[in-house]
């Protein structure tokens, strides 16, 4: 595939049917434009309250004795690696596919390890967005699995929820589901150590599997695209660390959907810069939700990380931290990801002062959930 077509579908793989969070139907452009100064220990507030949420989905203490083996460790010999393989398996009825990169430290002894499932966005497939995250070449170094699953249709995509309420359609669920027993069974696995994360249409699969996989992620990452749905099931904690651009053209950070069709004729975005509300509905009110169903404070501190990075915490129990990363004159792309960098004409400005994939695993990777063995 050339790179002009890889660009294309990128783009394509970039834009998502809908809006990121719960209340984020139109953009309010009413609000600070960006608020680089005054930020670093604003407090702001929301309807956050701090009961019944169940905090023991997840722990950070005890990393030894969190080890829970997939079957797959049982394993005679230890594992051959490999780059981007395929698999296909059947689910529902459907023949689905992923691509798993073993690390080669695998091939040195069977233990247990870490897993990252990379979701990509609407069109993009497992292929281009592997390109695009890099998540392959860090699981190389830190010794866990990427896997990059595929969606399905002529335009490969993602059943998640939309407009802050899941899609009844679970079949990607199952798929995921299905995914992580065959994966569990061919592989040496660490329970406690499975993650999500994704691009776009994908950040709401990550999100869709955070609320409805809750027993089975110990965290989520949802990069330019983050939802919160108001008739997610799961009473369960679910560590989130979002990030999501304040320019963003196609998802704009306050809600809405931009100028998607141009952008899929081949097209630049509209890229014109307006003024947001860092407090507002749309992306802000999505995390806030998450900080919410977390049983976390109301209140959220932001700290200016560097010049275009705000970092936003709230006070959460232990196992349920919830972080935002505002990237500020950011657009719909992946920090620090070169492949973003060759498509701003349609996804705006990268940054290179966030890492979307080592940042987030920093994350991610102090994150386990406890598996009952009883």
């Amino acid at each position: 595939m050339t790179a002009r077509a890889l660009a294309i579908v990128a783009v394509l793989g970039l834009v998502a049917a809908g809006c990121g969070g719960s209340d984020s139907s139109s953009a309010n452009p009413g609000g600070a434009d960006n608020a680089q100064n005054d930020v670093t220990t604003t407090a702001g507030t929301g309807d956050a309250d701090t009961d019944g949420a169940d905090t023991d989905g997840a722990d950070t203490d005890g990393a030894e004795a969190r080890v829970a083996e997939s079957p797959g460790c049982a394993a005679a010999a230890p594992e051959t690696p490999g780059r981007e393989v395929r698999i296909d398996l059947a689910s529902g009825g459907v023949e689905r596919f992923a691509l798993v990169t073993t690390p080669s430290a695998a091939a040195e002894s069977v233990e247990p390890r870490a897993l990252v499932i990379d979701f990509h966005g609407l069109a993009e497939g497992a292929e281009v967005h592997a390109r695009m995250s890099q998540y392959s070449e860090l699981g190389e170094q830190e010794w866990f699995f990427a896997v990059f699953p595929q969606g399905t249709g002529d335009i490969a995509s993602w059943k998640a929820g939309v407009g802050g309420e899941l899609n009844p359609d679970h079949a990607d669920v199952e798929f995921v589901t299905d995914l992580l027993e065959r994966l569990g069974a061919d592989h040496c696995i660490d329970l406690g150590s499975v993650y999500a994360t994704g691009l776009s249409n994908g950040a709401m699969m990550t999100s869709t599997v955070g609320c409805l996989l809750a027993d089975r992620f110990a965290a989520v990452a949802p990069v330019a695209g983050a939802a919160f749905y108001n008739d997610c099931p799961s009473t369960t904690p679910m560590p989130v660390y979002a990030i999501h651009g304040t320019q963003d053209p196609l998802l704009p950070f306050n809600g809405g959907v931009g100028n998607v069709g141009a952008v899929i004729a081949g097209g630049a975005a509209d890229q014109t810069k307006v003024e947001v509300d860092l407090d507002g509905p749309g992306y802000p009110a999505a995390l806030a939700s998450w900080a919410k169903h977390n049983g976390c404070s109301a209140e959220f501190v932001d700290t200016q990380i560097d010049t275009e990075i705000i970092e936003r915490r709230w006070d959460c129990p232990a196992g349920a931290e919830t972080v935002f990363m505002i990237v500020v004159d950011g657009g719909h792309s992946w920090p620090s990801s070169e492949f973003s960098k060759s498509i701003a004409a349609q996804v705006g400005h990268t940054t290179d002062q966030l890492d979307g994939t080592r940042d987030a695993w920093e994350f991610l990777r102090e994150h386990h959930r406890v598996i009952d063995e009883a």
